[in-house]
């Protein structure tokens, strides 16, 4: 094969990819809130083998912006920022697979094309939206640095719609023991075939595999969340009947690969 390049668009010398090689390292600021929904709407998004967990309610939506480098491309930093940099929002339901705590994403949205095939290969079904959250630099003279009475807030557009309001205000510093206990990472590859009539030509469930994790500073504190109606998303159902307490952190890790665990 003359043509190169970790995934498309191929090319001579494989300089073209949308991607650059794995594994990725990443660098992100989060903004999470807890919810309830209804369990059996969650259920209705659960691709079997993963069955709901032990808090069957249980859902999370989240905002973050993150930074990622390719294992061979980290000059990309300096070199190529728009490569390295972007927003993302999704919407997590709490599972579990063999008994084991599990979390599954139905729905997440990006702001740049790279992010989102790199989601698709990931079996993450990412679509492109306008993404924004609140920064505050410890520098502007009018605001307080990030503490205690810090309101930080969220915003999810695509296609003139608004489809996620997020919002926190931070009651304390927080610990690791004020996070949820994630799990196994669950997406859901799904390739169409090139025949229109026929199978999908890939339909499997897969966990990413993580490395490197760490977290910085968290701070904890009240959570709003509102979902918007849109023609081309499902969210409505799952739209909170509860909206519980969230957080705000800055996460590392590494996504080291991935495992088939059950094809369809």
């Amino acid at each position: 094969m003359n043509l190169k390049g970790y995934c498309h668009p191929l090319s001579p010398s494989g300089k073209a990819a949308i991607l650059p090689d794995p594994p990725y390292h990443y660098g992100s600021d989060w903004l999470f809130i807890k919810f309830r929904a209804d369990e059996k709407v969650i259920r209705e998004w659960l691709p079997p083998p993963l069955e709901p967990g032990r808090e069957p309610d249980l859902a999370m939506a989240y905002v973050a912006n993150i930074m990622s480098v390719g294992d061979k491309d980290v000059d990309a930093v300096f070199a190529n920022p728009a490569m390295t940099h972007y927003m993302e929002c999704g919407v997590i339901l709490t599972c579990q697979y063999k008994d084991e705590p599990s979390l599954f994403v139905p729905a997440i949205w990006v702001d740049q094309d790279w992010a989102m095939i790199r989601g698709w290969i990931q079996g993450l079904a990412k679509k492109i939206a306008k993404i924004y959250m609140t920064w505050i630099h410890p520098l502007n003279p009018k605001l307080k640095p990030l503490g205690i009475g810090t309101k930080l807030g969220g915003i999810v557009e695509r296609q003139g719609d608004r489809l996620l309001t997020l919002g926190l205000e931070i009651k304390k510093k927080g610990s690791p023991s004020d996070l949820p206990k994630l799990g196994n990472f669950f997406a859901l590859r799904h390739f169409p075939n090139i025949d229109f009539s026929g199978p999908p030509a890939i339909h499997d469930l897969v966990y990413s595999m993580l490395a490197n994790q760490r977290v910085g500073d968290i701070w904890v504190g009240k959570g709003a969340l509102s979902f918007g109606k849109s023609e081309n998303e499902e969210l409505l159902p799952l739209q909170p009947k509860k909206v519980e307490d969230g957080a705000f952190l800055s996460m590392g890790y590494s996504v080291v690969g991935g495992k088939v665990v059950h094809v369809y």
